[in-house]
């Protein structure tokens, strides 16, 4: 999430023709429902959202806006990797300090891990994907509600 909240929706936008071919196809295979907020905070500053595809499906968005909204919201999304360090790193102390639970020795593992990998972004597990069935996309707030002002 941290990732996410610093450089936005771009690694998924490498092969746009595809990227839209799999929001169409993720759309068409989950079920509309109002049981998850539409717009979940993801970044320190509040501009960068995840969009909750089953939320948007219920109150009729469309595949074509959306997808317009993360090649814009990609454009205007320079995260840059110093932001994401110094937010990665307060993230970890927290969780050195007892203030959020996470298995310290998992952390020092998966952090050397990614961090020979020069911190790529990382699909969800296994595990994450079945436990919360994760269906959203990352976009600008201040884009995805100039196109919806009234979805909020």
């Amino acid at each position: 999430m941290i990732y996410q909240g610093v450089f936005g929706v771009a690694h998924i936008l490498k092969k746009p023709d595809f990227a839209k071919q799999y929001l169409a196809k993720e759309m068409n295979s989950i079920e509309g429902t109002n049981s998850e907020p539409l717009i979940e905070n993801i970044s320190v500053s509040g501009d960068i959202v995840r969009i909750n595809l089953r939320t948007f499906k219920k109150s009729g968005g469309s595949v074509e806006k959306l997808f317009e909204i993360m090649t814009l919201s990609a454009e205007e999304t320079k995260g840059d990797m110093e932001k994401f360090l110094s937010q990665w790193g307060e993230f970890k102390q927290a969780v050195i300090l007892g203030k959020l639970k996470f298995n310290i020795q998992d952390l020092e593992k998966f952090d050397k891990k990614v961090k020979a990998e020069n911190y790529p972004a990382i699909h969800h597990s296994p595990g994450y994907r079945k436990a919360n069935r994760p269906a959203y996309r990352v976009v600008k707030k201040s884009i995805f509600l100039e196109y919806f002002p009234n979805l909020r």
